[in-house]
């Protein structure tokens, strides 16, 4: 009965730091592993988003923008003198007015502000016309800014996906590396405690181990001495081994204190 709670103790410390190692528990500052799984994010890829984010802000702030002069458009062509030109401009332009603005309509200030700045540009007082040059100039200034950042923002989008395609090639052999790594760790894990099984249930003599194994020397030696010598050597070492394993090391201070 002693003996058996002995090996239950023994198989529970062994599995419980099976499952803390390759959980990564019982693993020491500057794990490889560690360092492994920290490369894995993707920064590259993240960058690519916010870079994308923000090429869709300056394009909806772009359409907006279209979409105030056309309005500007809409109201200078209906104080226009009646001709063919302008009929089929106020034609094309109210087409493209509507198609804008099912996407998203301009508020009524907005639309406001367009229809004075076109009654300022089309004044004959001179300060009020002066005035509505400078204020358009200026939204042209802005456009022209917008336009530039986008086009930074087009080139910028080009060198980061060849970075993010170049991290996710590199996560992918990272990756790779890692489940080897962690197939070969569970590998020595396993044999470690399988070794620290073997060196307790011979130390103890579970199931008469120790007789068990003498007995199969003797058979080995009676057919081929060198066999057996050899035999001898490879158990010697393998119990060697487990005893100087962490398991069996961990045991030994278990069931001593």
């Amino acid at each position: 009965m002693k003996t058996r709670r002995l090996l239950t103790a023994f198989v529970g410390v062994s599995l419980a730091f099976a499952a803390l190692s390759l959980t990564g528990g019982c693993s020491t500052p500057g794990n490889p592993a560690s360092g492994i799984l920290g490369k894995l994010f993707g920064r590259k890829a993240a960058a690519v988003e916010k870079n994308d984010a923000k090429i869709a802000t300056t394009e909806d702030s772009i359409v907006t923008d279209a979409q105030f002069e056309v309005a500007k458009t809409k109201f200078a062509l209906a104080v226009a003198p009646a001709s063919q030109p302008v009929e089929v401009a106020t034609r094309t332009n109210n087409n493209a007015f509507s198609l804008l603005n099912q996407r998203s309509p301009l508020t009524l200030g907005q639309m406001q502000e367009a229809e004075e700045t076109v009654k300022g540009l089309l004044s004959a007082e001179v300060v009020k016309r002066e005035a509505a040059e400078a204020k358009q100039r200026a939204s042209e200034k802005g456009y022209a800014e917008v336009s530039k950042d986008l086009a930074v923002l087009k080139v910028k989008a080009v060198s980061l996906a060849a970075a993010a395609k170049q991290e996710a090639e590199t996560n992918m052999r990272l990756a790779n590396d890692l489940r080897w790594t962690k197939i070969v760790a569970g590998s020595a894990i396993a044999l470690n405690v399988g070794l620290g099984l073997l060196a307790f249930a011979y130390k103890a003599n579970i199931g008469r181990l120790q007789e068990g194994a003498a007995d199969v020397f003797k058979f080995l030696h009676d057919k081929d001495a060198g066999t057996a010598d050899a035999a001898r050597q490879v158990m010697g070492v393998a119990l060697n081994v487990g005893e100087q394993g962490p398991l069996y090391q961990r045991y030994a201070k278990l069931v001593t204190k």
